[in-house]
C-alpha cells in the first residue's frame, strides 16, 4: 500500500470477500482434477461445487451427470501433502506430493484425496474450501491476489482524496492505423 493511505476495515473485508468468492465461483464452474483412490490409483474426474455451495459433486466431464460426494458442512478439515492414499501412489515426486490435499470428515477421517495439476489450481481449491468452511485462507497465491487488490484500492482511494485526474496523453498526430496486408509481403 502507498504511504499515507489507510484502507478501512470494511474495504479490506470487501477485498477479501471479492478474491475468495471469485475463487469459489471457479469451483462452481468445475475443473478436471486427479482423485487419489484407496490403494493409490489416480482417476481423472470433473469436480465442482453445487450452485448453492452446499455439495461437492463429481462427473465424467463438464456436462455431467453429477453425483454428490459430500456435503460441504461435513468437511471438518483439509490436510495437504502425504496421507495413506497418496503414499501408496507410485510415480509421484516430491513436487507432485506437495500438490496433494485431502478433505477430512469432522471425525478427522479422510473423505477424498486429490492431486492438483499445478500450484495455482492447488491454491484455488484449498483456499476455496477454507473460505466455505469459514477458516482463514493460507496459500501465498491467494494472499498475493488479496494484497494486489488492496494496493489498487489504496491507489484509487488516494486519487479520490487528492481529486487529481490522471494525465490524459495527447492524441496521435495521425489516426491512420490501418495497414494494408500487401505492405507485409
Amino acid at each position: 500500500m502507498q504511504k499515507g493511505t489507510k484502507l478501512s476495515k470494511e474495504q479490506e473485508l470487501s477485498a477479501y470477500d471479492l478474491i475468495n468468492t471469485r475463487r469459489v465461483h471457479k469451483l462452481v464452474k468445475g475443473k478436471l482434477l486427479d482423485r487419489v483412490q484407496k490403494g493409490g490409483k489416480i482417476q481423472n474426474k470433473y469436480f465442482k461445487i453445487s450452485d448453492n455451495l452446499q455439495e461437492l459433486l463429481v462427473g465424467p466431464n463438464s456436462k455431467g451427470p453429477f453425483q454428490q460426494i459430500v456435503n460441504i458442512s461435513e468437511i471438518g478439515s483439509i490436510t495437504t501433502g502425504v496421507n495413506e492414499n497418496v503414499i501408496k501412489t507410485k510415480k509421484l515426486d516430491e513436487e507432485k506430493i506437495k500438490l496433494a490435499f485431502t478433505l477430512n470428515s469432522q471425525q478427522k477421517k479422510p473423505i477424498i484425496s486429490f492431486l492438483a495439476r499445478d500450484r495455482k489450481q492447488f491454491a484455488i481449491w484449498i483456499d476455496s474450501f477454507r473460505y466455505l468452511k469459514k477458516t482463514p485462507v493460507q496459500e501465498i497465491e491467494t494472499r498475493q491476489a488479496y494484497d494486489e487488490l488492496l494496493k489498487i484500492d489504496s491507489q484509487i482511494s488516494q486519487l479520490e482524496k487528492t481529486k487529481v485526474a490522471p494525465e490524459i496523453p495527447k492524441p496521435p498526430k495521425d489516426f491512420n492505423f490501418v495497414v494494408e496486408a500487401t505492405d507485409y509481403k
